[in-house]
């Protein structure tokens, strides 16, 4: 018998939980990162919290589903346990599984897809950073250098949700109004944490583009952004992503 076991949110040790939780993409296993995003989320956890695992599952109608909630990339196995074991737990206890997973290990019985993200690994000096922009970048700066636009460091997160769910929210017919109050939950747990990061661009009073990124282990996660159509003929994510 595994000695891996499924438990409720309210049942974790959220100091232990979030003290294994580390590494570039932990934040998507971070406890204010899954009560955003999944608040009833459950965990498996092997021993005295030897390894742990986040296990985001619906049950409707008896049938249980493991699956990756929306704005979370993925999930992985933490601290000293075979990644292997995690896995089986999830094809024995559910009856259906669909999720990200990074944690190295055997992936026999599932059927897998590879996903691709960028990862950039950021210059020290922001010079060196310039001049590895593509042409159409340094043209894009310069419109906004010459415009009116400025770029300001934001306290709160509320405008860049605001923008994106007004530019964004019909372009993407498959998020809900919940899924848009997650993400503006992420942001507020985030910048309670002091990992969020805010940028606006503005035209005068107007925010044009704007973006919102979570500081973590040493590296910024793009979270969500947006941009007016004002906000392109100025160039305003390019400056604000440069910021």
């Amino acid at each position: 018998m595994s000695d891996i076991r499924i438990i409720h949110r309210k049942e974790v040790d959220i100091q232990r939980w979030d003290a294994l939780v580390s590494g570039p993409v932990s934040v998507f296993s971070k406890s204010w990162y899954l009560d955003a995003v999944c608040p009833d989320w459950h965990a498996m956890v092997l021993g005295d919290y030897e390894a742990i695992m986040a296990a985001p599952f619906r049950t409707k109608g008896g049938f249980r589903s493991f699956y990756q909630p929306f704005f979370s990339r993925e999930l992985a196995v933490f601290g000293k346990g075979d990644p292997k074991a995690f896995l089986d737990l999830t094809r024995e206890q559910f009856h259906l599984s669909g999720f990200g997973f990074t944690s190295e290990g055997p992936s026999d019985g599932f059927k897998t897809e590879t996903y691709i993200h960028q990862w950039i690994e950021l210059p020290a000096a922001v010079e060196e950073q310039h001049k590895a922009y593509s042409t159409n970048t340094k043209r894009m700066l310069k419109r906004a250098a010459k415009g009116a636009l400025e770029v300001r460091p934001l306290t709160d997160p509320a405008p860049v949700w605001e923008l994106f769910r007004n530019e964004k929210a019909g372009e993407f017919g498959h998020l809900k109004a919940a899924d848009l109050g997650r993400l503006h939950q992420i942001m507020l747990n985030a910048d309670e944490q002091g990992a969020l990061r805010s940028f606006g661009g503005y035209v005068g009073d107007e925010l044009v583009a704007g973006a919102t990124f979570i500081l973590n282990d040493q590296t910024l996660l793009y979270l969500k952004g947006a941009v007016s159509d004002d906000g392109k003929e100025v160039g305003g994510m390019f400056a604000v992503m440069d910021a």
